[in-house]
């Protein structure tokens, strides 16, 4: 019996990942963008069940998952369970394969020293261009 090869997790793997789930039918998610001076916040509610992965952030950002569970997958990291409540710091360059296994609340805080409320400059800043398995409904609150 041939040994079962073990491919090591990648940026790179997990873009080719994003583009084989790309062809799958999509789900629309709401992101909220939240402002408080200084700071900017981006939240995603994913359902249970739907794969996401994410976009990859150029700056270090909290991220609070304030609600469900999901299964992640990163390079550099061993598949791991993350359950609500759970506080963390992303580095930057991190992108993220996701199973949700509750509907899960995804939030990740910026800094905004210069109050701009902009999405698409702020995205510019924060996010590396590429394609999201997510169709974004943007909603200012």
């Amino acid at each position: 019996m041939d040994e079962l090869e073990v491919k090591k997790v990648t940026h790179d793997r997990i873009c080719e990942f994003q583009t084989v789930i790309e062809k799958l039918p999509q789900i629309e998610v709401p992101l909220k963008h939240r402002f408080l001076d200084g700071l900017y916040s981006r939240e995603v509610t994913m359902p249970k069940g739907s794969i996401v992965v994410s976009k990859t952030h150029n700056l270090e950002n909290l991220t609070i998952i304030s609600q469900g569970e999901c299964v992640e997958l990163t390079e550099g990291h061993e598949v791991r369970r993350l359950k609500a409540p759970c506080t963390m710091i992303s580095e930057p360059g991190i992108k993220r394969a996701l199973y949700m296994l509750e509907d899960t609340v995804w939030t990740t805080v910026h800094q905004n020293p210069e109050n701009t409320r902009d999405i698409k400059e702020l995205e510019q800043l924060y996010l590396k261009p590429d394609k999201s398995t997510l169709k974004e409904i943007e909603e200012s609150i």
